[in-house]
């Protein structure tokens, strides 16, 4: 067993020993358009009508209910299996720290997760997090395609650092508040997404990838063993492989190519969305959202 596995599997450290399905009173989400199921949609439709410098709504006609894909995000999808009220501070663009993709948004309001992270303890009772609640963070995409796209100084090595750095501030935050259950994303399969591939960044994607899988397990672990808090962390890349292995299983049979081209033209939709992995050059498909929902739900019974 790898040392990223060994991880995987030892990193929830929490008192409980209960098997089944895990139980909590609320499900608060940050990050970015993986996750965001509307809330991008409703600020940037007002940043338009406001007639701010560069803002267009988003994510567009294209997309489902505002969701930057043609369904329900994973995390939807996971609250719905944990029969948990969700409240999703998701933004697409999102970065890791303060701020987002789209710089026209940041003299609005800080979108970042960081700032969510805020906007959430702001709007708290007592400005407390609920240790009933589960928290879920995922996030770091939106660093690597800002670095890829606007050829960012600092090195895959520093871009990483600070992707992990942020995530742990973020879960640092919130446990300083009292909360007690999270669950951390690590992050997506990025040297497959279709934009990377088209930019030629596989493998800075791989280095970036690579980097945070080593990293981020090792701070979460420290982090749920010094607090004494139960932190659980959802390897997406492993859940990509293992589906990638054995597509037909799961109904897939387009991998790489999206279902609704949207760059640099706009083609007509494919046939068969379930069919595909990729909704369109950046974002998964309903039907992928929904698998790694399951995964989470799994990987949550498991930390009990």
């Amino acid at each position: 067993m790898t040392l990223r596995a060994c991880l995987a599997t030892l990193l929830v450290l929490t008192a409980s020993t209960a098997f089944g399905a895990p139980r909590y009173d609320h499900l608060y989400a940050f990050g970015d358009s993986y996750s965001d199921n509307g809330a991008g949609e409703r600020f940037t439709k007002t940043l338009a009508t406001q007639k701010v410098k560069d803002a267009q709504e988003l994510p567009g006609s294209l997309y489902w209910k505002g969701r930057w894909s043609n369904g329900p995000t994973a995390v939807e999808n996971l609250a719905h299996a944990l029969k948990t009220p969700l409240t999703d501070y998701a933004v697409g663009g999102a970065k890791s720290g303060n701020g987002n993709y789209y710089a026209w948004m940041e003299p609005a309001r800080d979108t970042g997760v960081l700032g969510q992270v805020a906007d959430y303890l702001k709007a708290a009772k007592a400005h407390a997090a609920d240790p009933k609640a589960l928290y879920f963070i995922f996030i770091s995409a939106n660093d690597f395609f800002e670095w890829a796209d606007f050829s960012h100084p600092e090195s895959v090595a520093v871009l990483s650092q600070n992707s992990v750095a942020n995530i742990q501030k973020a879960t640092e935050t919130l446990i300083a508040a009292g909360a007690k259950q999270v669950m951390v994303v690590g992050t997506t399969d990025l040297s497959h997404v279709p934009a990377v591939v088209q930019g030629n960044q596989v493998e800075n994607a791989k280095s970036y990838q690579q980097a945070l899988e080593q990293k981020l397990p090792v701070v979460l672990s420290a982090l749920a063993k010094a607090h004494q808090v139960s932190i659980s962390y959802f390897d997406h890349v492993a859940f990509s492989d293992k589906l990638r292995a054995a597509p037909g299983v799961a109904g897939l049979k387009d991998l790489d190519a999206p279902c609704q081209h949207t760059y640099p033209d706009v083609k007509p939709v494919c046939e068969n969305p379930d069919a595909h992995y990729y909704w369109d050059e950046w974002h998964p498909t309903r039907k992928v959202h929904a698998l790694a929902a399951q995964a989470m739900f799994e990987t949550l019974k498991a930390s009990r």
